[in-house]
């Protein structure tokens, strides 16, 4: 049964003051312990003061009630997991490259800009690494994602000159040598001179050089393609070649021609030469 504080008052020490006899007066308020460390008063009765209708009351429980006590968090088993966006898919392991889809690009922008050799796709080329090469070692599927193939010499020997090769879904243009896009990015190690260098990257844009690294990386569209231009540099750099041969009789438009970069016999030719002078 609650009580009634009609003859009660607060004071400015946190009293309360009944004239009331059997009411009697309460104390400080107590700090909050154990249900039983509270008197058995209901907050549902009137309070002492009148509440504005501008600060509506909110529902009061006795203290004593569980249901003033939060309840206990569930167990980590019972929380289910979730991803941490919809826009970060996940990565699909190496094991299940073989059979997993590719979300790149299918069609080149500049495909009307030449032959079709030389406007191929990220999405064509992957599967065709794939079964020269084997799954990649790190593989993204998404939309702007890549491919990248660690010591590609241990899936297959013909491969073991490069130090890397990756592919990443993007269309980049290039006039020089024919109008070509690239995507394919192929690393080998390569000293090149200081005194020489200038005019290697003068070759194409496509070139790319690691001074630190001794690493040269050409972007392409094929292996066939960039096998070949590596293999010019190499030779330019060795000093098999010289830079009028280079420019003069128009070198490297002719040998990255389409009959010669789809030929299978050209193309196993320039890989064997190639490694050897990498490793000379």
């Amino acid at each position: 049964m609650s009580r009634q504080y009609n003859h009660c008052h607060w004071t400015a020490t946190g009293e309360m003051v009944c004239d009331d006899p059997q009411v009697g007066s309460f104390g400080p308020e107590t700090p909050i312990g154990s249900p039983t460390d509270f008197p058995s008063v209901s907050f549902t009765s009137p309070l002492p003061f009148p509440r504005s209708p501008q600060f509506p009351r909110s529902p009061q429980f006795p203290l004593s009630s569980p249901s003033s006590f939060p309840s206990p968090l569930p167990p980590m088993e019972s929380v289910q997991m979730l991803p941490l966006s919809p826009s970060l898919p996940p990565t699909q392991p190496p094991s299940s490259s073989l059979t997993s889809q590719v979300s790149w690009r299918q069609i080149s922008r500049y495909k009307n800009r030449g032959n079709p050799y030389y406007f191929q796709t990220p999405f064509q080329k992957y599967y065709e690494l794939v079964e020269v090469l084997g799954p990649p070692d790190v593989l993204a599927p998404q939309p702007g994602g890549c491919a990248i193939w660690l010591k590609p010499g241990n899936k297959n020997a013909d491969y073991q000159h490069f130090k890397r090769i990756c592919i990443v879904d993007e269309d980049h243009f290039n006039r020089y040598p024919h109008p070509h896009v690239g995507f394919l990015y192929t690393t080998i190690f390569l000293p090149i001179p200081l005194s020489i260098l200038n005019k290697v990257l003068s070759i194409s844009s496509d070139i790319i050089y690691d001074v630190g690294k001794k690493e040269l990386i050409l972007r392409g569209m094929s292996l066939g393609y960039n096998t070949t231009m590596l293999l010019i540099i190499c030779r330019y750099v060795k000093g098999e070649i010289s830079w009028y041969h280079l420019l003069g009789y128009d070198l490297i438009r002719q040998i990255t021609r389409v009959s010669r970069l789809s030929s299978t016999k050209i193309q196993q030719h320039n890989r064997q030469l190639l490694a050897r002078c990498c490793k000379n």
